[in-house]
């Protein structure tokens, strides 16, 4: 798989009931993570999603620079049943998350696709250790049937140019 760069959208205002839409959709994902409802938060993905974490730079190339995660709707659903699986030990005692949004923007680019930039830092604590991971996430959104799904997700983590422990699902 590869990831290929997506050129940020000029700004522009959407609607109110636009906006709230879509900060609803960033709110309802978090909470699917740090309730520990995988599969529900698998559901949100199209088909054909990408989830990627460039590693070192913000728009990193997988063949110069690496990923830190690279993964379409499969693998996602994967890292899931490894981290659910009884023998992870990096999930005994379960870790604990929260995520903290804001900044959220969004742009329409047309056939009910929008593509939303937002800050975030999640905590993460573990066996007395608490980690903060700060960055900025992109979502590119499909609109059908009726709901907002992630067709994209891209995590450009503050420090993603330093040795990191491990990571919780973003």
């Amino acid at each position: 798989m590869t990831e290929t760069k997506q050129a940020a959208p000029t700004r522009q205002i959407v609607s109110e009931s636009l906006q709230h839409e879509i900060e609803q959709l960033l709110y309802h994902e978090a909470a699917l993570i740090d309730q520990r409802r995988f599969a529900e938060w698998v559901e949100l993905f199209t088909d054909d999603a990408v989830y990627c974490v460039p590693n070192a730079t913000e728009d990193g190339e997988p063949g110069e620079d690496g990923f830190i995660i690279l993964e379409d709707r499969a693998g996602i659903g994967e890292r899931i049943r490894r981290l659910q699986h009884p023998a992870a030990l990096t999930q005994v005692p379960v870790p604990r998350t929260r995520h903290m949004i804001t900044n959220v923007a969004g742009t329409e680019l047309g056939d009910g696709t929008m593509f939303v930039t937002s800050n975030q830092v999640i905590y993460f604590a573990r066996q007395g250790r608490q980690i903060q991971y700060p960055g900025t996430w992109e979502h590119t959104l499909e609109h059908g049937e009726g709901v907002w799904r992630i067709k994209r997700k891209k995590v450009f983590l503050l420090a993603n140019d330093q040795a990191m422990s491990q990571i919780p699902v973003l």
